[in-house]
């Protein structure tokens, strides 16, 4: 398969170095703007709207990357639904 290094598809692979360098900057993305969140309570709901939107984009482009280097390493690509339970990802990361 062919290397695609857009967050948002789940087609193609990613090599290792690709795949964190994308997690890290996904995940301190998500964490400004929690913070931002927790910054802004009087945020209004087109604020909160487009919050969430943002967070759903970043979700999927995580799990997206972990889609594309289940491919990469022949595992099966029903692990990366493991992200969607933090306990269980723990448990099986750490």
């Amino acid at each position: 398969m062919k290397s695609n290094l857009n967050p948002l598809s789940p087609s193609g692979t990613i090599n290792r170095k690709s795949f964190f360098l994308t997690e890290i900057i996904l995940v301190s993305i998500s964490s400004l703007l929690y913070m931002a969140e927790n910054q802004a309570p009087y945020m209004t709901n087109l604020g909160r709207i487009l919050y969430i939107a943002v967070i759903i984009l970043l979700s999927l482009g995580m799990i997206f990357a972990a889609i594309k280097r289940c491919r990469e390493v022949g595992i099966s690509v029903w692990w990366s639904a493991l992200l969607v339970v933090p306990i269980v990802f723990l448990f099986i990361v750490g």
